[in-house]
């Protein structure tokens, strides 16, 4: 099931770039442009794997896919993707808006939930309802750029429910920042 929702994605999103591809066989296939960000244990620029890579890379070699893997900052990748300069991007959250410039398939690669983080001796806890973060001038909120966290978070925050908001354009640095105690809870 997993291969199928992987070949799913893949498939989906660069249908456009198979049927743009050239038919001179003589020459080296350009490899299919795949954005996506450092994000452990999902991607790792370091070493260039996780998981995510890894079901990716195994799907286009399956496929005889060249691609290439390229690690950008959130909104960038994003930015690509909408404009056409990358042929995929992974992994991201359904939205409504991007809807308007990506396709999906009907299952998720993997399946991504968000969840908020605290140091150890701080006494705020999660009671499962965001309501209880509503209008708290006393908490901030770290997240990066671009990212979607679910539905109702992001409602939260356009509409500045959730007021105090520190930002980073890489997930890798906001967590520098969350260890650094820039703000109250990670996002």
């Amino acid at each position: 099931m997993a291969w199928r929702t992987t070949w799913l994605l893949c498939l989906s999103l660069l249908m456009p770039a198979c049927l743009a591809a050239p038919t001179d066989k003589s020459s080296a296939p350009t490899p299919y442009r795949f954005c996506t960000q450092n994000l452990p244990p999902y991607s790792i620029e370091q070493s260039r794997n996780g998981i995510a890579i890894d079901v990716v890379t195994r799907l286009a070699e399956q496929l005889h896919w060249p691609i290439k893997v390229e690690f950008l900052p959130w909104q960038r990748a994003l930015s690509y993707a909408r404009t056409g300069e990358c042929d995929a991007i992974f992994t991201l959250i359904k939205t409504p808006e991007r809807e308007g410039f990506l396709v999906y398939p009907d299952e998720a690669l993997m399946p991504q939930r968000f969840a908020f983080f605290v140091p150890t001796d701080s006494p705020i806890r999660y009671d499962g309802q965001l309501a209880q973060f509503v209008g708290r001038q006393d908490l901030s909120f770290g997240i990066t750029d671009g990212k979607s966290y679910s539905e109702s978070f992001d409602t939260l925050r356009k509409t500045g429910q959730i007021a105090r908001l520190e930002s980073s354009v890489m997930t890798d640095l906001t967590f520098k920042m969350f260890l650094a105690h820039r703000f109250d809870v990670l996002v």
